[in-house]
């Protein structure tokens, strides 16, 4: 096992998550289950409440709805196809939704 990686057993359900950070800085959690369908959650910690960050020192204030912005330009694609139409033509689902506190992709598959 990576020594990076946590491993955590949650005492009320003893399902078993493993956590561990990319190297990009991305924190990966993967959450086994026994299920007929597979699941994955892309989710970020930037919502409808972040309006004002600071890069390199620089304070940035943005527009109400950037995130919900974000969140529909993740799947426009270069040469203007529908990606969820992608994902469908390989038997996925992809949906994606955006919270106060973050803006998650939602993709799921029975194979």
């Amino acid at each position: 096992m990576n020594p990076t990686m946590k491993t955590e057993i949650h005492p009320l359900t003893d399902e078993r998550a493993v956590t561990f950070t990319h190297q990009s800085g991305l924190t990966v959690t993967v959450l086994e289950k026994p299920l007929h369908t597979y699941y994955a959650l892309l989710a970020t910690n930037f919502g409808s409440v972040h309006r004002e960050m600071k890069i390199d020192g620089v304070r940035y204030t943005l527009p109400d709805g950037t995130a919900h912005f974000l969140e529909h330009k993740l799947f426009d694609q270069p040469d203007g196809s529908d990606a969820f139409a992608k994902f469908a033509a390989i038997g996925a689902d992809a949906n994606a939704f955006t919270t106060y506190l973050s803006t998650a992709c939602l993709f799921d598959c029975t194979q």
